[in-house]
């Protein structure tokens, strides 16, 4: 238990000073070893550079009497544009475009609701600085969730609850063999069939780099990714030049603790497959793949096999989590049944942001009727 009066509330909005924080705020991360890899200073800076430059440091930072950093608030302030509203918004950095989940105040554990409620207050007591708070990528069921929750209901704040995504994850077992046996006959039969004819009958090879390596290699993941997508007609999340930037930066520039992995499966010397995956505290996550569907070497499940491979590898060196992030595509299901959920918080505060939850409000209702007086296709 933390008493409130043992508490200092500062904010932070100058990017220099957020580097100044960079070791104390590492060391508050590392201590939520399954979650605390988005909620980073490498994370949000890489972010904050390439994604969002045109924001400005909205860091919460709270410390005890002695100055012992307990807790933070890895926020952001710009500007929120939609259906014609402009509105100044606050919110988390490392959000958009790259896909960070589980979002989060990283605290101390002890007395972490108090020093989550002390962040709130202090949002509530600055909220001349902004007219929505976004609070996306949240935990369901977490201790913020709840926190969150009971500040918006205290406050009487108008709320729109949207964008409710499916995280499957795998709690790993002692040995892959228990993993296999987790899955259907099925998908343990493609894993150990395609993984012999990859390797032992096409001779294929995988090449690993670390960490700065990744960087300068990450043009080969690029390009599959594209020509996996492509085959879609849909352009993928990579073609954006921003995002290769924060990569690139983020994967030079690592949190403590973190390591980042690109696997490149090769056939006859040239790179089908690519899969990006990072390591932090008790997880691994499975970050980005490509493959090169018109190879002769795509009928073998690329991406399932460097899954496998990768899994593989996390089981032996003890991790106990592997993070197949947002999204609920089939492949995904084949391999866990376990998952979490995020969800995102946007509260109003103005009269202006009131108007844009309404118009929000407005086009879901339009929405599920349109989805409900949908002809029904009848087989002829």
């Amino acid at each position: 238990m933390i008493e409130e009066d043992c508490m200092r509330v500062d904010l932070i909005t100058r990017i220099e000073d957020v580097h100044a924080l960079r070791r104390e705020w590492d060391q508050l991360a590392l201590l939520d070893r399954r979650d605390g890899f988005f909620r980073t200073p490498s994370w949000y800076l890489a972010w904050m550079k390439h994604i969002r430059p045109d924001a400005q440091p909205f860091v919460v930072v709270v410390r005890d009497d002695a100055g012992r950093l307990l807790g933070l608030a890895p926020l952001c302030a710009g500007r929120f544009k939609e259906w014609g509203f402009n509105l100044r918004a606050v919110g988390f950095g490392g959000r958009e475009v790259v896909s960070g989940d589980y979002l989060g105040f990283p605290t101390v554990p002890d007395g972490r609701r108090q020093i989550l409620d002390a962040i709130l207050q202090f949002l509530w007591s600055t909220r001349s600085a902004w007219s929505l708070l976004v609070l996306g990528e949240v935990l369901v069921g977490s201790e913020l969730h709840a926190a969150v929750e009971s500040w918006g209901l205290q406050n009487k704040l108008p709320v729109r609850l949207q964008e409710e995504r499916i995280c499957p994850y795998i709690a790993l077992p002692d040995s892959f063999e228990q993993f296999l046996a987790s899955v259907s006959y099925n998908a343990r039969y493609e894993i150990r069939s395609d993984t012999r004819k990859l390797f032992n009958k096409l001779g294929g090879t995988i090449e690993s780099y670390f960490n700065a390596e990744v960087s300068d290699k990450l043009d080969i993941l690029v390009d599959l990714h594209l020509a996996r997508w492509k085959l879609k007609n849909l352009p993928g999340t990579l073609d954006q030049p921003c995002f290769l930037a924060f990569l690139r930066e983020f994967c030079g520039d690592l949190p403590a603790g973190a390591t980042a992995r690109l696997r490149v499966l090769r056939y006859q010397g040239r790179p089908v497959a690519g899969y990006l995956t990072f390591k932090y505290g008790d997880s691994v996550f499975s970050y980005q793949t490509g493959w090169d569907a018109g190879s002769p070497a795509a009928r073998y499940s690329l991406g399932t096999v460097l899954t496998a491979q990768a899994v593989k590898d996390a089981i032996e060196k003890g991790f106990r989590y592997y993070d197949l992030l947002r999204g609920d595509e089939s492949y995904k299901w084949r391999l866990t049944k376990s998952y979490r959920k995020t969800v995102t918080f946007l509260f109003g505060q103005t009269l202006a942001a009131r108007g844009y939850l309404g118009a929000a409000g407005a086009k879901d209702v339009v929405k599920r009727v349109l989805q409900r007086n949908r002809p029904v296709a009848v087989p002829a």
